[in-house]
């Protein structure tokens, strides 16, 4: 057999793969057990939804090959958005494109989420951390929260684009009710449309605003591109419109979960006096950065990625045709057990630390990442100098599934 043939001989069709029955209730009940009881059969499944990569180095191959996309498109389409405001602007921001339009698209924003760029906002992030908390006293118990997750990275983007920090509330929840059209729930439709609009109707106003009086803002920048000719109308508030989505719905989720690792270990300290890993970094701040990545990992905000493929293509000696749809685990391949010592246990500290899959990978890597990643790192600096004996007050309420994590509630006692 001669090495063309043997290789030949190892590919698979997605008709060779086993069987996943994504509606076990299994699934439902334990994701993370369900997941790894599969991991250990194969990395790839077929199932009602297309193909699913669950182990970790094919997720991140998966997520960079350039024969696949995200396929807003379809997402609009099987919603039954398209037409409507928030369907344009879903599919005509970066997720629904490709080539050079997204590489134009990406560019228009790039220089304001470069890592000089954000830098500069650090120290605007620690006075928004401080305005947000305020001065609670002494034995008070706060939820963080809504006191400093939620709102703040709300705040930082009205910032960024020149509005009011007033709007920022507002802004995050029209946000967060377009995000929804990707649980493909027809009960959220209407809270979706209705969202979009609000959102296209700001964002004009914003724009003209700008247009009339230039800043040194993103939506200024963003004006610039398109009276050069390089974005359209429609795309420029699709585009504003996509920023705000990446810039603030994974940023809230990730800084409650690594607060939520850090102040609910239980590993004790030498003196005693400071709980867990909350005293290690309140020693020092610089491990806010692993911390944040490790949660990333343990819990990550998305569960999976969607990709599709645009051309016919062979990955991983699977052969996958144009138009399948493949559903990338997140959430499994940051539990591999071939790829991270003890998967299930939060260590900021561990060796094997990888990049992060929450973000995607490839041209579609999220342009927020980097914004994500320092706002979380300021938060947790800022909290730990500040309050180096915080408590949890209970345990965190979590909610978790597949598709998403989150701490909804993470009372604390101010020390």
């Amino acid at each position: 057999m001669t090495e063309e043939s043997a290789a030949a001989a190892t590919v698979r069709t997605v008709a060779d793969l086993p069987w996943m029955d994504v509606d076990d209730p299994r699934f439902t009940a334990d994701p993370l057990a369900f997941l790894a009881e599969h991991r250990a059969r194969d990395w790839a499944f077929r199932s009602r939804r297309g193909v699913e990569i669950i182990r970790h180095e094919q997720v991140w191959r998966f997520l960079t090959d350039r024969a696949l996309v995200p396929d807003i498109g379809r997402v609009v389409e099987a919603a039954g958005l398209a037409g409507t405001a928030v369907g344009a602007h879903m599919a005509g921001g970066m997720l629904g494109a490709n080539g050079p339009d997204h590489t134009r698209l990406r560019g228009a924003a790039a220089a304001h989420f470069s890592p000089a760029r954000l830098a500069a906002w650090r120290p605007v992030i620690r006075d928004v951390c401080a305005a947000l908390v305020g001065d609670p006293a002494p034995g008070a118990v706060v939820d963080l929260v809504p006191l400093l997750c939620a709102p703040l990275p709300g705040v930082v983007f009205a910032r960024m684009i020149g509005a009011p920090d007033a709007d920022a509330a507002d802004l995050c929840a029209r946000s967060d009710a377009v995000i929804r059209l990707f649980d493909q729930d027809p009960a959220h439709r209407d809270g979706v449309i209705a969202a979009g609009e609000e959102l296209h109707d700001y964002v004009t106003g914003q724009l003209a605003e700008r247009r009339a009086a230039p800043g040194a803002d993103l939506l200024s920048s963003l004006l610039a591109h398109h009276d050069g000719g390089r974005l359209e109308d429609a795309e420029l508030v699709a585009l504003t419109v996509e920023l705000l989505a990446a810039s603030t719905d994974n940023t809230t989720g990730q800084l409650a979960t690594t607060l939520a690792h850090l102040l609910t270990d239980p590993t004790p300290t030498e003196s005693g006096e400071v709980g867990g890993l909350w005293g290690v970094v309140a020693a020092d701040p610089a491990l806010a950065a692993r911390a944040a990545v490790e949660a990333e990992r343990v819990s990550p905000r998305v569960g999976f990625v969607n990709r599709h493929a645009v051309r016919d293509t062979v990955i991983d000696g699977l052969a996958l045709e144009r138009g399948v749809w493949i559903r990338c685990s997140v959430l499994s391949g940051h539990h591999d057990e071939r790829v991270f010592a003890d998967p299930d246990v939060f260590d900021p500290a561990r060796a094997d630390q990888r990049r992060s899959l929450v973000f995607g990978g490839g041209p579609h890597y999220c342009i927020g990442a980097g914004l994500a990643q320092v706002e979380i790192e300021e938060a947790v600096g800022y909290l730990a100098e500040r309050f180096p004996g915080l408590r949890a007050e209970g345990p965190p309420v979590w909610h978790v599934t597949e598709a998403l994590t989150a701490v909804v509630s993470l009372p604390v006692r101010i020390p």
